[in-house]
């Protein structure tokens, strides 16, 4: 008996067969030859992949059928697979090689028919494509910029490559404050930031947070100066500046020494000037003294003519108690009857900037007795108390 010549298994005749059917047929083929047993099918090659996980993979001679089944005609979109009901959408959604079956091939009405048209479901005849990515502006998601993708993460109708919140929907694309951040996304929706940085944390943008470096989520500003109680150096008394000119963490507004650090606030009379900086003055006797005030005064003041000196000269000494307004001191006589200063310049005060006791000696020429000298205390304001006299020692 003779012998037949073999016969291929599949043969594809393109000639009068529509060129989809012919892509149908070439993949019917590759998955008929991947499933024969033997040396047919590939050996030791990758398993086909089903990168959409639609249960069907994309096969090819070059990797292994996997456990699910061949037939895929589109990997990357789970919706397109073999069993699924074609819809008139210009695509195989069915991979049975036929683009929309028994579908109208120009479904917009534009004269235009799948494969020509780059907006096949909105009519536009003119098939204008401003940015020239393949589809018209007619149903080009972001028409003015190239993304050919046509992606669009948060499924409002704008692409991600010109929407202004691409994670967060924005339909309407509002950004009042024209940052290029739009409202849905924008931290600070009212106050330019394109960074929209928020460096505490807290929800609100740096640039429109009234504490951008301290959490404060509820924006609490109970004086109303802009800045918000938890970083307010004055949180009840507006200083919008937050100067505070002593470096005491206090504010110039609502400091009670402006002037001289003391951030505690300590105030033992209650008066508003903070003990740092308040005067001191005893009170009438009979009256509280809560902050233990004495009178600033000049006390003990004697007279000893065994002067270091010599030569009959006496030697003057006195005591001040708190001293505060004090400019200085002189020593005087009232002997012959009218006032005569025995020292040349004004003895300066050793406390007065501290508030301080202080102890004091002056030498004086050759005196008579010393029973008429006295102490003048100068205050700052030019205002003399006198003092004395001055006992013997």
């Amino acid at each position: 008996m003779e012998s037949r010549p073999s016969r291929p298994l599949f043969r594809l005749v393109t000639g009068s067969v529509k060129p989809a059917v012919a892509v149908f047929l070439a993949l019917l083929c590759s998955a008929a030859l991947l499933a024969l047993p033997g040396d047919v099918a590939a050996q030791g090659l990758p398993a086909c992949p089903d990168a959409d996980e639609d249960g069907y993979a994309f096969c090819t001679a070059a990797c292994e059928p996997p456990a699910v089944q061949c037939g895929d005609c589109n990997d990357s979109d789970p919706t397109i697979h073999p069993g699924v009901l074609d819809t008139c959408d210009c695509k195989d959604n069915d991979c049975n090689g036929i683009v929309d079956d028994s579908c109208d091939q120009d479904a917009d009405g534009d004269g235009l028919v799948c494969g020509v048209d780059n907006c096949p479901l909105v009519p536009n005849a003119n098939q204008l494509d401003v940015d020239d990515d393949g589809f018209g502006d007619a149903c080009d998601n972001c028409p003015n910029v190239a993304n050919p993708g046509q992606t669009d993460m948060d499924l409002d109708g704008w692409g991600d490559a010109c929407d202004n919140c691409p994670a967060t929907p924005n339909p309407t694309q509002s950004n009042q404050d024209l940052d290029g951040l739009g409202d849905a996304c924008d931290i600070c929706p009212t106050v330019p930031s394109a960074s929209n940085l928020d460096s505490d944390g807290d929800g609100w943008g740096d640039a429109c947070d009234n504490c951008p470096f301290v959490a404060n989520a509820n924006q609490a500003d109970d004086d109303n100066d802009f800045v918000g109680n938890v970083c307010d150096n004055c949180p009840t008394v507006p200083n919008h500046l937050q100067a505070d000119d002593d470096g005491d963490g206090i504010g110039n507004s609502c400091d009670n020494c402006r002037t001289v650090p003391n951030p505690g606030q300590e105030d033992c009379d209650a008066n508003g000037v903070g003990n740092a900086c308040d005067e001191c003055f005893e009170p009438p006797p009979g009256f509280p003294n809560p902050c233990g005030c004495g009178i600033q005064r000049v006390t003990d003041v004697a007279i000893d003519f065994q002067s270091p000196a010599g030569k009959g000269s006496g030697l003057v000494t006195w005591q001040t108690n708190h001293e505060h307004d004090v400019a200085g001191f002189n020593v005087v006589t009232y002997d012959s009857g009218p006032r005569v200063q025995l020292n040349l310049l004004l003895i300066p005060c050793q406390q007065c900037s501290t508030g301080l006791d202080a102890s004091y000696a002056q030498v004086i020429p050759k005196h008579k007795g010393g029973h008429s000298i006295y102490i003048e205390l100068v205050h700052v304001g030019g205002a003399v108390d006198t003092w004395g006299p001055a006992a013997r020692n």
